[in-house]
């Protein structure tokens, strides 16, 4: 502790811990909200409720510096009393720099890819419309071939781009209550070419055509698309996939399953993390940034919602996404 705050032994003894964070207001500090409650017995009376690790600010004489804190507690029956629980706090600057350098290469090398790649796009777009003249059956599967390899590229730069935006805090969502019914008919619309190819049925279930949400729309289609773009991928020729809406409370649910192989159990921690991929013969066959369901999870928390997986009954995925609810003033 000497090393992390430069204060020496002496003027770190009978110094509450809650006094070296950066901001050790009551309110918005981070260890003290989350380790302590009022007791409902006695309000006045403290105690541990939460056990979890999250990254913060601790002070050091002229400075702030980056740390993890992990808070463990201890079992009472086989410690000291006064021993209830022990935090470590774990230096994380240099971890924190070479995340930064991460961030603004993959920032910087994304940008200097879209260009040439919206070039490319646009010129085997043209070719393909045959506007500049008729081509062999043999060019024509090979510019149809390079499209959809162009086009898998595009999707991961963005991806890619999204991503550095969203670690950075640059990205933009703005909320706006909106209707869920077009914004799901539109996802759905948009998926019809891939799903004629695998021969998949697309089911949308019926709902009020007027629950309105507050989400910005772009964002949250782009959710919706990259669950069904998942869902349609990852499910066997002449298939189901099935969108169904819940509406409980204040909040409406939409998930989207499908008739794949599902998730392996000991992979469902890691499905919203940033370059991972469970490893298996079907995931060989369709190569991806393996960002989009990162992306999904910090867009829909940042439009006030949640998203997650569970097993489907027989076989197959369920991932589902919640939104609350817009309530329209009674004028």
């Amino acid at each position: 502790m000497t090393d992390l705050t430069g204060l020496p032994p002496e003027g770190l003894i009978n110094q509450s811990i809650f006094a070296l964070f950066h901001d050790s207001s009551p309110e918005e500090n981070p260890l003290k909200s989350l380790f302590y409650a009022s007791t409902e017995e006695n309000p006045s009376i403290e105690r541990p409720f939460s056990i979890n690790t999250f990254e913060t600010k601790i002070r050091r004489i002229s400075e702030n510096i980056d740390v993890q804190i992990q808070i463990r507690q201890l079992d009472n029956s086989k410690t000291a009393q006064d021993i209830a629980f022990i935090i470590l706090i774990i230096d994380i600057q240099k971890r924190k720099k070479y995340e930064k350098l991460q961030d603004d290469f993959i920032a910087n090398i994304s940008h200097e890819f879209r260009t040439p790649v919206t070039a490319i796009l646009g010129s085997l777009d043209l070719i393909d419309s045959e506007k500049i003249g008729n081509l062999p059956e043999k060019i024509k599967k090979l510019i149809k071939n390079s499209l959809s390899n162009a086009h898998r590229l595009k999707a991961l730069v963005n991806d890619v781009v999204d991503f550095a935006k969203l670690k950075s805090n640059k990205l933009n969502i703005e909320l706006r209550n909106v209707e869920l019914y077009p914004l799901l008919t539109r996802s759905t619309e948009q998926h019809s070419t891939y799903l004629s190819e695998k021969g998949i049925r697309l089911e949308l279930c019926q709902f009020e055509s007027n629950i309105s949400i507050c989400v910005d729309p772009i964002r949250f289609e782009q959710v919706i698309s990259n669950l069904l773009s998942n869902a349609i991928k990852f499910s066997p020729s002449f298939s189901k996939v099935k969108i169904d809406i819940y509406v409980e409370h204040n909040s409406v649910t939409i998930s989207v399953e499908d008739q794949g192989p599902g998730v392996k159990p000991d992979f469902i921690p890691f499905l919203f993390t940033q370059f991972r991929q469970e490893k298996s013969d079907m995931n060989r066959q369709f190569e991806g940034s393996g960002l989009g369901l990162a992306i999904s999870k910090q867009l829909i928390e940042g439009m006030g919602g949640k998203i997650g997986y569970k097993s489907a009954l027989s076989k197959g995925a369920i991932f589902w996404v919640s939104i609350p609810i817009h309530v329209k003033p009674i004028l």
